[in-house]
């Protein structure tokens, strides 16, 4: 309702507020969870025995809360707290329309990791805060970030070739360079997949055995392409003379080197394909806020924004069919 009101009002200080509101609902939402989300079971077990087996600045917040006896869930507030104030910071500075941008976030990775794989919550949101200084070419303060970023999930180290990206249109050379190099990423993963994932050979063993046997993953994979190139139509059918604006090139190139990730490696490793593209997927949000921002007729824009709501709820059936899901509350308990 907030992003088409948006759209239709063009109000910064509606969309400041707006944006304010959703950060604080999806704040509560994550941090007062109780048994929701594929990992809560390692995560708790983590923070009632204390842990040095996941990445050292995670490690060190979850044992310092747990030490300090914190109920667990004012520990999610806390982490939850860091994660989406950086996400609030990233749009605020880089998207002109806001709320769409959070709305993208939610229906996905929101789901995926801050009420799953906390670590890489954390990780994603540091890296596109650091893209401010990837921007400004401060390369110390970038490389800075990124490395915090890894050490709450190692796989933010991919994170570094967004710097190096072109701010521009792809010249023939970038893009035989490209090719060459996811494929050979692509030739290679097999041989480093287990160091990507879980760090261990009892979790490597998991996402790379049980999921890549999953019966309908080629389906799997066609949907992910789709959904992640409506964004793609969406600049070429709307955004053509607007993608050279500003910094809107450059956050598309992100999204497309993203989007060669997936491609070249989820049929490899889902958990790979959609870990590693997710720190340069996640740049849609900024892209579809701007699109709409430029966007001067009013009904296209509440098309677009239809389209993105149609690609939402799509997602969002897909996580309600997931047993691990269903939502409680720490509420609930009482």
């Amino acid at each position: 309702m907030l992003a088409y009101i948006e759209v239709i009002v063009k109000d910064k200080e509606f969309s400041r507020n707006s944006l304010s509101f959703v950060c604080i609902v999806m704040w509560l939402l994550a941090g007062l969870r109780y048994k929701v989300g594929a990992d809560w079971n390692s995560y708790f077990e983590f923070y009632q025995e204390t842990t040095d087996a996941v990445e050292i600045g995670y490690a060190t917040l979850n044992n310092v809360f747990s030490k300090l006896s914190v109920p667990y869930n004012v520990f999610l507030l806390f982490i939850n707290g860091i994660s989406l104030i950086l996400m609030y910071i990233f749009l605020r500075k880089h998207s002109l329309v806001l709320v769409i941008g959070m709305l993208i976030f939610y229906s996905d990775l929101f789901l995926y990791f801050n009420l799953s794989g906390i670590r890489q919550a954390i990780a994603t949101a540091i890296t596109c805060y650091s893209i401010t200084y990837a921007i400004n070419r401060q390369f110390v303060k970038f490389s800075l970030l990124v490395v915090l970023a890894s050490c709450f999930h190692l796989t933010a180290l991919v994170f570094f070739a967004a710097y190096f990206l072109p701010r521009k249109k792809f010249s023939t050379f970038q893009l035989l360079f490209f090719a060459g190099g996811f494929l050979s990423f692509s030739f290679f993963i097999n041989y480093f997949s287990e160091l990507i994932t879980l760090y261990t050979m009892k979790n490597a063993e998991f996402y790379l055995t049980q999921q890549v046997k999953s019966e309908n993953l080629l389906g799997l994979f066609y949907v992910g392409i789709a959904k992640r190139l409506i964004i793609v139509g969406l600049i070429f059918g709307f955004g053509r003379k607007i993608i050279n604006n500003g910094n809107f090139r450059y956050f598309f190139n992100i999204y497309l080197f993203g989007l060669a990730i997936y491609l070249t490696s989820y049929m490899i490793s889902p958990d790979i394909g959609v870990r590693l593209s997710s720190y340069f997927i996640t740049f849609e949000m900024v892209i579809a806020g701007n699109l709409l921002y430029f966007t001067k007729s009013r009904n296209t824009r509440l098309l677009i924004v239809t389209i993105f709501f149609a690609v939402v709820m799509y997602k969002l059936l897909g996580y309600s069919k997931d047993e691990t899901y269903v939502y409680h509350s720490i509420i609930d308990l009482f």
